[in-house]
């Protein structure tokens, strides 16, 4: 059907004397794309869409088609006839897609393609965050509570688990060191206040033991304790001394 077309304007062009040569020219009108200008019968224009704005995409063009070689590809040959001709790139929104983040950030909705940054958010300081479950081939990571999604096209559903941090024990990590270290006959023990033998009394003088721990006092003549030792102790008391 092109090449007809074209043969059929060859012969008209043709058949037209040099005295008729001004009536070879015609007008093409290309809106929202490049290629517009006056040209001969017969001539190959090569038009293109102007890029499309963020979120859209080139659809189709309108107007006068019939002279068109794609009418659904952006960039395409329009073949000149004998007459003015106006054609016009038009443009369709591009679908986005749901993003759900449950306990965590990043919910919306997204073109496909758009690699999103997600963050778990645990619902209190005594959570640790584990992985994430869901859909999650389309995460970067699983095992890390700042990731990102690259999203497809379709809805993407993650859900960040936690679990709970396990407390201090008091009978198994807590009394122990301070048995050691500070329930002694010269530190605190029978022979010398505050004593610190039992649960009682070590909860009763929690405070003090955070302070002298914080100042380096604790134990008193002795050597410091270790980081780990201090930070349990810390940690025990900042947890409301249980005694469990």
């Amino acid at each position: 059907m092109k090449n007809s077309l074209r043969v059929w304007l060859a012969l008209i062009a043709g058949s037209l004397g040099a005295c008729d040569y001004a009536h070879l020219y015609h007008v093409l009108t290309v809106e929202n794309g490049s290629g517009s200008g006056e040209y001969p019968l017969g001539r190959q224009i090569l038009i293109e869409a102007a890029p499309a704005d963020t979120g859209a995409a080139f659809f189709a063009w309108e107007g006068d088609t019939a002279f068109l070689e794609a009418v659904r590809a952006p960039q395409t040959l329009l073949t000149m006839p004998m007459q003015d001709v106006t054609v016009r790139a038009t443009y369709r929104n591009l679908p986005r897609y749901s993003l759900e983040v449950v306990h965590g950030t990043g919910d919306g909705t997204y073109l496909a393609g758009t690699r999103v940054r997600i963050t778990a958010v645990a619902s209190g300081n005594d959570e640790t965050f584990v992985h994430w479950k869901g859909d999650t081939l389309h995460l970067e990571r699983r095992d890390t509570a700042v990731t990102y999604v690259l999203i497809p096209e379709a809805s993407v559903r993650v859900e960040a688990e936690f679990v709970e941090i396990p407390k201090i024990s008091f009978s198994r990590e807590v009394r122990p060191i301070i048995l050691l270290r500070c329930s002694t006959s010269n530190c605190h023990g029978q022979d010398r206040e505050p004593f610190l033998l039992t649960y009682e009394q070590i909860r009763d003088n929690a405070s003090a033991i955070r302070n002298s721990i914080i100042n380096g006092q604790m134990p008193a003549g002795g050597l410091p304790l270790p980081a780990s030792e201090r930070e349990l102790i810390l940690k025990w008391i900042a947890e409301g001394t249980l005694n469990n």
